[in-house]
């Protein structure tokens, strides 16, 4: 796993609920990570799955990771599975 810092220009033009890190490409996925900046035993970072995948087990739409460290371990753990509609 490796984070991409986004540019100046993605950073700009990012319209989430944080600021915009960077990405993780996770099984083949592009995972956008925003910075929470909450501190020293805080979730400062926020792994966002793709709409319509989650990261199983921890059947979760983000991972919310401490360090960047933190954050490799996290999405290490888990897999990026797309989402099925049960009938």
């Amino acid at each position: 796993m490796h984070v991409q810092k986004a540019t100046m220009k993605q950073k700009k033009s990012y319209n989430g609920l944080y600021p915009l890190y960077g990405f993780a490409k996770v099984n083949g996925q592009l995972c956008t990570v925003e910075y929470l900046g909450e501190g020293k035993g805080e979730p400062n970072y926020e792994v966002l799955a793709p709409e319509n995948y989650q990261f199983v087990p921890d059947g979760v739409h983000s991972l919310l990771c401490e360090t960047l460290t933190d954050m490799e371990v996290r999405i290490d753990g888990n897999e990026l599975v797309k989402e099925t509609v049960d009938i």
